[in-house]
């Protein structure tokens, strides 16, 4: 394996997409998850225009059936999406898939970020593949500092030979991370790493399963639907129910007439009011692993690319803390339908 740290996670991605375009290792088709990060779709579309095809992760048969149509060169898709679907596509049966059909050469980048250690590639793919040769990129801005985001890093990764290139292209286009960053990273801890997750993770489920009750209990309402993998009513539940991680974060969708930004901020002012009711920590920042539940608007200038939403992302409380902010999002989502 061949590691390689960048100054953040879009310098992993910028870095790659340079390497592939530089070494002229994309000759044909392109392919890309419709819920790829916002701004790695972004630079897609410009590097790749008139050759770029969308795919849905849900569908596994109509992922293999382009690949089969197209032959691509290159497949960009994120182990966990950062969008309102929160798509988590079925990777432990799609890689292997993707493996034993590839046409040609085949590069799979895997933006991991969302998901961490808690999905390891590598057990789905053979360390050494003729034809498909994963490069795996991924923020250690998340998960791996444990909440304290000391400095921006990003992380590229791969089995691969091919990719050995990667190493002097980030002195060329300057996203190598210096020393003293990488000194101020913590040091890799995967049990306590892991534990952490199990924290993140359950703490979303539980808000994601108290929002989800309310909003089915209530006949008047402005929300629509509850987002996340470890809810029966998610399109991959038959896939996502025996994950160990089903990630930290969680959407929740407002009916059409509310999806407005004006609401967007309102109802994260009425959380915060609520909040303080009972002196609870909720942030009103974004990205999501740390100690504290956020509540933000995603996506609020990616206008073009990806419509606004809000996100819940869940931290480390105790259970008992971790209910008191359900109920105090509860509450402010009762207040907004009544303004």
């Amino acid at each position: 394996l061949t590691c390689y740290v960048t100054v953040s996670g879009m310098a992993a991605m910028t870095t790659v997409l340079n390497y592939l375009l530089l070494e002229k290792k994309i000759a044909g088709e392109v392919l890309v998850g419709r819920s790829c990060y916002f701004q790695n779709k972004g630079l897609l579309e410009k590097a790749f225009a008139g050759r770029l095809h969308f795919f849905n992760e849900f569908d596994r048969a109509g992922i293999l059936q382009l690949i089969s149509e197209k032959k691509p060169s290159a497949i960009f898709i994120d182990a966990l999406c950062n969008t309102e679907d929160v798509a988590l596509p079925d990777l432990h049966r799609l890689i292997p898939e993707i493996a034993a059909g590839a046409p040609n050469d085949l590069f799979l980048i895997l933006d991991n970020t969302c998901l961490g250690p808690s999905y390891q590639p590598l057990k789905d793919l053979p360390l050494y593949h003729p034809k498909l040769h994963l490069i795996v990129i991924e923020s250690l801005n998340k998960y791996h500092q444990f909440g304290f985001d000391r400095v921006t890093a990003g992380l590229i990764w791969s089995p691969d030979w091919q990719t050995t290139g990667l190493h002097n292209l980030r002195l060329n286009v300057g996203t190598i991370l210096n020393d003293s960053s990488v000194l101020s990273l913590p040091e890799p801890d995967r049990e306590l790493l892991n534990v952490r997750l199990r924290r993140l993770g359950r703490n979303a489920k539980i808000l994601a399963e108290m929002l989800d009750a309310h909003l089915k209990n209530q006949k008047e309402s402005w929300l629509s639907e509850i987002v996340y993998p470890g809810l029966p009513n998610y399109p991959g539940y038959n896939w996502t129910r025996s994950l160990p991680f089903q990630g930290s974060f969680l959407a929740i969708k407002l009916k059409p007439f509310a999806r407005r930004t004006p609401i967007f901020h309102r109802f994260i002012n009425l959380v915060l009011e609520e909040a303080k009711k009972d002196n609870l920590q909720i942030v009103a920042g974004t990205s999501f692993g740390f100690n504290k539940t956020r509540v933000y608007i995603t996506a609020l200038t990616a206008k073009i690319e990806i419509q606004p939403f809000i996100r819940i992302s869940a931290g480390t409380e105790t259970r008992i803390e971790i209910e008191k902010v359900g109920q105090a999002l509860i509450r402010a989502i009762s207040r907004l339908a009544i303004i």
